[in-house]
């Protein structure tokens, strides 16, 4: 948002300070309509196995400091195909929002990809929303995920500012781009096609991705870059045409700042009336202007009047405002580790399930920490990608980069990420669009729609109604009738906005009108933000698919994996046995002659939940799917969106069947059931003859109807909001319960995604040597306080 960074202007004998002209202006309209969030989702696991909780802890960003535009976060769960398999929509407090996705125990093992976006991000382009791609295993899968072995590599050359100018010393950055498994030792060197034998510059890999070497370019030359991995693989790109007039941009890190020079190549008046902007998160930072009329000029841009962390992009502009060099540097690196050490008075053991202590160190400041402990004994290592790669790289520039956590690290190669900046480009904004006076198009104005919102359709008998006042009653906190009048629009719609509340919301709706047709009014909702997913690509992933021959065998980490799953569904099954008690008891005489009624041989059976739709639940009605009605009512059922208006039910992680009227039938067929059609629903867990099963039983001609009791204010309709999330179960050996456990191989040993106390306790699995801490926390002034370490 405006304000954030503090513009400011150095005077030296060659700059001095504009008036208003077409860049100010275009300054001015970037600081004021170019705002926009990014996200980071923290996850409980790189990986996980078909049955599964894949739970998250979101981080909203408007530039480096937490976000306060939005409230509304989507986190959607995606196959290759671009499947929805399930969406979640999280309330954001503090910048914060965390979930969690029931993986069904029958997903195919593939790679799978988590998208998230806030209201404010639907505004623009989907390439910034967050992707992670997510692997997931199955043994029962005959088709097994490999890295992949046949995904190439490939490189492309930049030139430092933009620029390959004749005569003037120049760096390039090489960038090496690796889908699959990572390309360690590479080296390559510079020819000139005319003499593609003789290598005028040779150089060597800093890292994964990035290479740097400096030339000085001759005009008329053609230039290419030969590199090399350590398996005889090779790649060759060719460099910019070498231009015989232009300029050139310079970057050094001195001790006081950033030392730019530029060198005009002939210019007619040389550098006179150019313009240096920096700018950082899309906010002024910096800003000059040359009065000289020599070929080359050099400045210190002082860090002291810069305390931001993070990337300032510096632009050359020339005497008529156009756009000729660009660099990105990093500012501040040595200041990102000084609230790393946050863990104090720690008692680490590696005994199998003993209880581990340590202490948070007190900050007044931070309120709450997001905690993840997690068992890397296979492995040993860190994650390959944070918090902090997150918020000031990866979610800015949208190229692969390998283990981006490296470039933020204690031992970090300063060097290496400056190369990588030189290959990269700042692209959340366009400087020519900004220049001309555009602005991002806002479809979603979150002062009327900071909360969820819905577009309505208002019809009575399937035709809309315009131009009609609608009557819709809403509960208060305390209970309480609130109704509230709107009036549709000329196609009969309405906007319902800003709800605020958890789970599901019935309202009711009626209209003036003494009609007795209003028990055929309905109201159709349809969200105001809708997925868009058909101009978006996933990235690549770095895995294949292939078969299971009679050789495979699962790997440790896996085999560890699917046994942790089975003790936790063990563990879930007994809890929800407990639940059940009081639904397996006698039932009403009502239910039962329905059932007696209805029902016959295998399917008759008492011991289910069953849902009388003829005497009571009538607030089913105002649902659209009686399965998407079923959600949180049955103990061990989970309803799971397989696609728009589509839901599949899952029962202690496998796939329920469903019958109508005792014939077997598809999810697809219930879709369009009446729920007044609906007489008795059944669920059937266990059951030796039909499995778990839900029935579903349609009214016969003698049985009431809700329509007949029908008034004005029994039209309802299920308004969904947020989701809420379940607590983690914390494994705590000191309790009976857990003391049975075969074997604990649990991964993540403590997850508290809202940990506002200071000390923490817990237990070890059977395995653990290494675990990796991960604390994040912010305190009031957005400072990110991050502890990632390994502990033994």
């Amino acid at each position: 948002m405006k304000g954030i960074f503090t513009a400011f202007v150095v005077i030296f004998n060659f700059l001095i300070i504009d008036a208003q002209n077409k860049l100010n202006i275009g300054i001015a309209n970037l600081e004021e309509n170019y705002s926009q969030e990014k996200v980071y989702i923290l996850f409980d696991k790189e990986q996980y196995v078909a049955g599964d909780q894949m739970r998250f802890q979101s981080f909203i960003f408007d530039g480096y400091s937490l976000s306060s535009i939005s409230k509304t976060l989507y986190v959607e769960f995606y196959d290759q195909s671009k499947n929805l398999i399930d969406k979640k929509t999280i309330l954001i407090n503090d910048g914060k929002a965390s979930g969690i996705f029931e993986i069904n125990k029958t997903l195919n093992e593939d790679v799978y990809f988590v998208r998230a976006y806030t209201n404010w991000m639907a505004n623009f382009d989907s390439e910034w929303n967050f992707i992670k791609s997510i692997p997931i295993y199955n043994p029962a899968s005959k088709k097994k995920l490999v890295l992949s072995q046949t995904a190439k590599w490939s490189i492309d050359t930049f030139t430092e500012g933009g620029t390959f100018v004749d005569q003037i010393s120049t760096k390039v950055a090489v960038r090496l781009y690796s889908p699959g498994k990572s390309t360690k030792n590479w080296s390559g060197y510079l020819i000139d096609s005319d003499f593609p034998d003789e290598k005028i510059e040779s150089f060597k890999s800093l890292d994964d991705n990035i290479a740097i070497f400096q030339m000085t370019p001759q005009v008329g030359k053609t230039y290419k870059v030969v590199v090399e991995d350590d398996e005889g693989n090779s790649q060759i790109s060719k460099l910019p045409t070498v231009m015989d007039r232009g300029v050139n941009l310079k970057i050094t890190a001195v001790k006081s700042g950033l030392e730019y020079t530029i060198n005009a190549v002939n210019l007619e008046k040389n550098l006179q009336n150019f313009s240096i902007v920096g700018t950082i998160n899309n906010q002024l930072a910096y800003k000059a202007k040359i009065t000289s009329t020599n070929s080359q000029v050099s400045s210190v841009i002082p860090l002291k009047e810069i305390d931001q962390k993070g990337i300032l992009q510096i632009s050359i502009f020339n005497a008529t405002d156009n756009l000729v060099a660009q660099r990105l540097c990093f500012l501040n690196h040595s200041k990102l580790n000084e609230n790393t050490n946050i863990i104090e008075n720690s008692n680490f053991n590696n005994e199998p399930r003993t209880l581990n202590i340590f202490d948070i160190k007190e900050n007044s400041s931070v309120s709450n920490y997001t905690v993840l402990i997690k068992d890397v004994s296979d492995s040993n290592s860190s994650s390959q990608e944070d918090i902090v790669s997150s918020l000031f790289l990866t979610e800015d520039f949208k190229n692969p980069i390998k283990n981006p956590a490296q470039y933020f690290s204690k031992n970090a190669n300063q060097v290496a990420l400056d190369a990588l900046l030189i290959s990269e480009k700042w692209k959340r904004f366009d400087w020519s669009k900004v220049l001309n006076g555009q602005k991002p198009i806002i479809k979603y104005n979150l002062i009327d729609n900071e909360y969820i919102s819905y577009n309505a359709k208002l019809a009575l008998n399937s035709r809309p109604l315009p131009d009609t006042t609608v009557n819709l009653v809403f509960k208060s906190d305390d209970g309480e009738p609130v109704l509230s009048q709107l009036t549709t629009d000329k196609d009969g719609d309405i906007l319902i906005t800003n709800l605020n509340f958890e789970d599901s919301y019935f309202v009711n709706y009626f209209l003036n009108s003494n009609d007795k047709q209003q028990a055929n009014l309905t109201l159709k909702l349809k969200s105001l933000i809708e997925s868009n997913i058909t101009k978006f690509n996933f990235p690549q992933t770095g895995y294949d698919l292939k078969e299971a021959d009679e050789n495979y065998q699962i790997p440790s980490n896996l085999e560890k994996a699917f046994i942790n799953a089975e003790n936790e569904e063990k563990i879930k099954h007994e809890e929800t046995l407990i639940e059940e008690v009081k639904i397996v008891k006698k039932k009403s005489d009502a239910i039962k002659k329905l059932n007696d009624e209805l029902t016959s041989g295998m399917f008759s059976s008492m011991n289910a939940t069953i849902f009388d739709f003829v005497n009571d639940n009538q607030d089913a009605f105002g649902s659209l799917n009686v399965l998407q009605w079923l959600q949180g009512r049955v103990a061990g059922l989970s309803i799971m969106m397989v696609g728009p208006g589509n839901y599949m039910p899952v029962i202690r992680g496998v796939e329920a069947g469903i019958y109508l009227d005792e014939i077997s039938v598809s999810a697809d067929m219930i879709r369009s059931i009446s729920i007044s059609s609906i007489a008795m629903v059944k669920v059937i867990k266990g059951s030796r003859l039909v499995g778990n099963s839900i029935l579903i039983y349609t009214r016969s001609a003698n049985m009431k109807t809700p329509i007949s009791k029908s008034s004005n204010i029994n039209n309802k309709v299920e308004i969904k909001a947020y989701d809420k999330v379940a607590n983690f179960r914390t494994i705590d050996y000191s309790q009976a319960k857990y003391t049975g456990n075969v074997r604990d191989w649990r991964e993540v040993l403590y997850w508290n995604p809202n940990f506002s106390n200071t000390k923490i306790n817990f237990f070890n699995n059977d395995i653990a040597t290494y675990r990796e801490i991960t604390i994040i926390g912010f305190d009031k002034n957005g400072m990110l306080f991050y502890n990632n370490e390994i502990v033994k």
